[in-house]
């Protein structure tokens, strides 16, 4: 499939769903700089991805909410990603812990050696109505940091472990976890 087919693709479904439940998909993809490989990956500037995180919160979100007709409240805002995207995910709901009411971590995690308590407990202090965790079971390291923090916290979450030969960093692992997911929201 072409780009441009995937994004027309994309804007259908997006439609579609606009129309059947009131649901505004975003997709964004945070592309690092050229130093990006260079920076300390547990600094601020490698955590938040430069701007990626302030442009989220201060320009797209308000931008959204100004321009389309949506519930404008933390319990209605899902914030998910995969990878590199799930630990923007983790990293803004940690410093924003009163923007998501619903948080998808796919295949990452906590790095090893970090407190699950100084990434996690904003979120438990601001409340959540979802915390869905999932990973491949040949990637699962990370998220089983994740996990562990979780639990040591005290705080109710939902996982899955994608089964199976082709269970790594990919798009076989990630479509369940976007399907799971999505039923999760809107239960």
């Amino acid at each position: 499939m072409k780009y441009s087919e995937a994004c027309f693709d994309l804007r259908r479904a997006s439609d579609i769903l606009l129309q059947k439940k009131g649901l505004l998909c975003l997709k964004m993809v945070p592309l690092p700089g050229p130093a990006f490989n260079e920076l300390d990956r547990d600094s601020e500037e490698s955590r938040s991805n430069g701007s990626y995180a302030g442009d989220l919160i201060d320009h797209i979100i308000p931008y959204i909410e100004t321009h389309y007709d949506v519930i404008k409240n933390k319990g209605a805002r899902a914030l998910a990603g995969l990878s590199m995207g799930g630990s923007l995910t983790l990293y803004i709901t940690e410093k924003h812990p009163d923007m998501f009411g619903s948080i998808g971590v796919f295949s990452s995690g906590l790095r090893q050696g970090s407190d699950p308590a100084d990434h996690l407990t904003p979120v438990k202090d601001g409340g959540y109505d979802l915390y869905f965790t999932c990973c491949g079971e040949l990637e699962s390291t990370g998220t089983q940091r994740l996990m562990e923090g979780l639990d040591h916290l005290g705080m109710e979450y939902t996982d899955l472990i994608v089964k199976g030969d082709l269970s790594a960093h990919n798009w076989h692992t990630w479509r369940p976890c976007l399907i799971e997911m999505v039923q999760l929201l809107f239960k």
